[in-house]
């Protein structure tokens, strides 16, 4: 995953905005 851009990144690891996707994707997947 972490090869594809962060254009191409799934909606499971950017599911709040794609703007915030790099701080919020960290976060989200720890919550998770």
């Amino acid at each position: 995953m972490s090869l594809l851009p962060p254009k191409h990144r799934p909606p499971i690891l950017a599911p709040v905005r794609p703007n915030q996707g790099l701080p919020r994707d960290l976060q989200t997947i720890s919550a998770h």
